[in-house]
């Protein structure tokens, strides 16, 4: 299996074990949400110690595309970014919120036909001709099991809906759904759910639970569901 580490904001990091399975499911689910293909070249930003660079090198991977590991020196320095991506005709990125935010609202790139972006909430943005998803999820889970497509300047941007092959709940404290509009936990449950954590028994027995929709991974975040 594969072990990730959480950011540890809410106290010890916690190693999160994801079978072959998990990341099966996950790659072949985000090269269909983001069109990618043998013809495609992905420019690989996220670091080695971010769940997101699973998407980057092991999607890519597998759906026979190539790989571009974008230079350090150019990660922050978004004109010669711009710069590298024309160049090298890169189809497909992630960056992180803040400084995806900044590439599409000031950066006009002609080479890019899809870009992810998530870790934060992401407000104030202008659509750019490619495809931008804001994604939402825990490492639990792999990179992201919610998109949503930015397609017109909004105020609140929203995590969106479940990907093709996860199920979302909203739960009350007292474990039972929530109707349309009402704030609980959301728990996620389909084949990206991962094993459990790493020598965390009293962790992994907390957070992963077997639920009437089936085995759940509690995120812990307070979330509404709209139509």
């Amino acid at each position: 299996f594969t072990l990730i580490y959480t950011s540890g904001s809410t106290g010890v990091p916690k190693g999160c074990q994801l079978e072959h399975r998990n990341m099966v499911a996950f790659c072949h689910m985000h090269c269909h949400t983001l069109h990618i293909d043998s013809d495609s070249r992905v420019g690989a930003y996220a670091s080695y110690g971010f769940d997101a660079c699973l998407q980057e090198l092991w999607a890519t991977l597998v759906a026979g595309a190539t790989i571009y590991i974008i230079p350090e020196e150019l990660r922050l320095d978004l004109l010669r970014l711009n710069e590298y991506f024309e160049q090298n005709g890169i189809t497909h990125t992630f960056m992180t919120t803040q400084v995806a935010r900044q590439f599409v609202n000031d950066i006009d790139n002609h080479s890019l036909k899809a870009f992810i972006t998530g870790g934060e909430k992401l407000v104030d943005v202008t659509p750019p001709h490619y495809l931008l998803l804001n994604g939402y999820g825990p490492s639990e889970s792999i990179c992201y099991v919610t998109t949503f497509a930015v397609k017109e300047k909004i105020q609140n941007i929203q995590i969106g809906k479940a990907v093709e092959n996860m199920h979302l709940y909203v739960v009350a404290m007292q474990g039972e759904r929530q109707p349309i509009g009402a704030l609980g936990e959301l728990w996620v449950s389909g084949p990206q759910v991962g094993r459990g954590y790493l020598n965390r028994p009293e962790k992994t027995a907390e957070a992963f639970v077997e639920s009437p929709w089936g085995r759940c991974y509690r995120t812990g975040d307070i979330v509404r569901y709209h139509l």
